[in-house]
């Protein structure tokens, strides 16, 4: 009503007037027509959110994450291109030694407030941001530093021992799932993020455990490996 008194140029009293246009009675209150609710609803709609940034911290699980994409690439585009596999494998983990460089640099030059980064640098507690977070500090980027640089040597060796296997590409691709899953484990903020990368570091090693199956004492220390997991589990 104040709006239209100014761009219809009308009086106080005739704005007033109209302010009570939309309005019907319900009983002693009066409660707004639906024409005037959906319309306020759609000028709620209207105003500008904050956006959601986020947060530096999750840079550290760029390499995680890329393993993880190799890890979950089915077994016949695997087995079919093993050489391809071996160099995504070396290059991923290789490039987790470049992100803790650069981790490191950031936190020198602007050391952060604190150690745990949520998801999302603007969200509530009670988000699903906030369930989910990454610990950034000298010792997590010290290990991440050496399972990424045990992966590379691991992928590089496996390339040439391998080499005529016909799951040869299935034994990387299992490879970048249990490396990428225990770099989760290690720069994990939350339990709840600790314990399903802990399940997923366990089943693929003992898919690498097993992974000649006709091997009887490696399916002995597999299945004792499985027992140790589930219990701490």
């Amino acid at each position: 009503a104040y709006h239209e008194a100014q761009y219809t140029r009308e009086s106080p009293k005739a704005a007033k007037a109209s302010s009570t246009d939309g309005i019907e009675p319900h009983g002693d209150t009066t409660r707004p027509c639906p024409g005037v609710r959906q319309q306020r609803r759609q000028e709620a709609m209207r105003w500008p959110r904050p956006p959601r940034r986020l947060s530096p911290g999750m840079l550290i699980l760029l390499t995680p994450v890329l393993l993880g994409m190799f890890g979950l690439l089915p077994d016949r585009i695997a087995n079919a291109r093993p050489l391809r596999m071996s160099r995504l494998v070396q290059g991923a983990a290789l490039s987790g030694i470049a992100v803790v460089l650069l981790m490191l640099f950031l936190i020198t030059a602007h050391p952060p407030a604190a150690a745990t980064h949520t998801l999302f640098t603007d969200v509530g507690q009670g988000a699903w941001g906030s369930a989910f977070s990454v610990m950034v500090d000298s010792l997590s980027l010290t290990i991440l530093a050496l399972v990424a640089l045990l992966t590379a040597l691991v992928a590089r060796f496996s390339t040439h021992y391998l080499q005529g296997d016909p799951r040869h590409g299935s034994f990387f691709r299992w490879l970048a799932l249990t490396a990428g899953a225990f770099m989760l484990v290690v720069v994990s903020g939350d339990l709840l993020t600790f314990a399903l990368a802990i399940i997923i570091t366990g089943t693929g090693l003992n898919r690498l455990l097993t992974y000649y199956g006709q091997r009887q004492p490696a399916l002995m220390v597999a299945h004792k490996k499985l027992l140790f997991s589930r219990g701490a589990d």
